[in-house]
């Protein structure tokens, strides 16, 4: 299988599952609390690694007693952690989430005191860049992932190089031009003053028209735009009504999904598919685990 570089935020998750999400000045007992390993890229690297690809992380992570429960939780997943940044001064970012079993949803409180991720640790890694099948970037701390994506682009000619967009950030605009593969949030979307899915990758292809891209979009599934298709636009709706259960992270399986399905040889279009899956079998359940293909409750079209 692939050997694949992630490279973002990591979290401990703090989750408190409610029967109803809370009014303000009320008090209510959670149903459940749970305390995982989290954060973007670490979520798709650990979907990633159920289907066999080596994965290495690079984040920062202090060295705080929650930095440890992540190093236990990583290392338990198998996930490399040559190339953490392990800052002395700081706490390690928690994000302390309230799920709403009626609907699903989830609301985030995130706190960091931390540096970013940066050049200089991923510079470590340099060396060993052209080895990676595939290069994937979280977008935050611009200036500092601005860098670390020109670096990537000038080493590795062959091997995708991907990014997440979840949400709008200062200096954006000025790396559109480098990734092969963009994912975008509906959020960031929406901040960019879009409702409508399919003229919001019409425009984004204007920004990045070298790249392929993702877009997921809540309860309507994903869309596409593959540029070297006849027909770029893509959409890939939900299969089935969910029984959603759990949505922190979806956006993040989706993204693994991708990835796993391209790296797989499979076309775009396939891919999506393959993507708003594997996603939706993450809203039906708590967690990440079992979602890989020697999973006995995956589906044929997994395999």
């Amino acid at each position: 299988m692939a050997n694949i570089f992630g490279i973002g935020n990591v979290t401990l998750d703090i989750i408190n599952e409610v029967q109803h999400y809370p009014v303000r000045d009320s008090e209510q007992r959670a149903l459940t609390q749970r305390v995982r390993v989290g954060g973007n890229v670490a979520n798709t690297l650990t979907v990633l690694r159920q289907f066999d690809h080596q994965c290495q992380l690079g984040a920062s992570v202090g060295v705080d007693t929650d930095g440890e429960r992540i190093i236990e939780g990583l290392q338990a997943a198998d996930i490399g952690l040559d190339y953490l940044k392990r800052p002395k001064q700081g706490h390690t970012p928690t994000s302390h989430i309230i799920l709403d079993r009626e609907t699903g949803a989830r609301t985030i409180v995130h706190y960091r005191e931390l540096p970013e991720y940066d050049l200089p640790t991923f510079l470590k890694a340099e060396h060993k860049l052209a080895q990676f099948d595939w290069i994937h970037f979280e977008a935050r701390a611009m200036e500092e992932t601005k860098s670390m994506l020109a670096l990537a682009r000038e080493v590795v000619r062959d091997q995708p190089v991907s990014l997440e967009v979840e949400k709008d950030r200062d200096l954006l605009d000025q790396v559109w031009g480098i990734p092969d593969i963009i994912f975008f949030s509906k959020h960031f979307a929406q901040q960019r003053g879009f409702s409508d899915p399919r003229a919001f990758l019409e425009q984004a292809h204007q920004w990045a028209p070298q790249a392929q891209l993702v877009l997921g979009w809540g309860n309507q599934g994903a869309f596409g735009f593959f540029s070297q298709n006849k027909e770029p636009l893509q959409h890939r709706p939900p299969s089935r009504k969910l029984d959603v259960i759990d949505s922190v992270g979806a956006g993040d399986t989706l993204i693994a999904g991708f990835i796993h399905a391209r790296l797989q040889q499979m076309d775009h279009r396939a891919a999506l598919a393959f993507a708003v899956n594997l996603a939706e079998r993450k809203l039906e359940q708590i967690g990440f685990t079992r979602l890989g293909p020697a999973d006995p409750q995956n589906k044929p079209d997994l395999l």
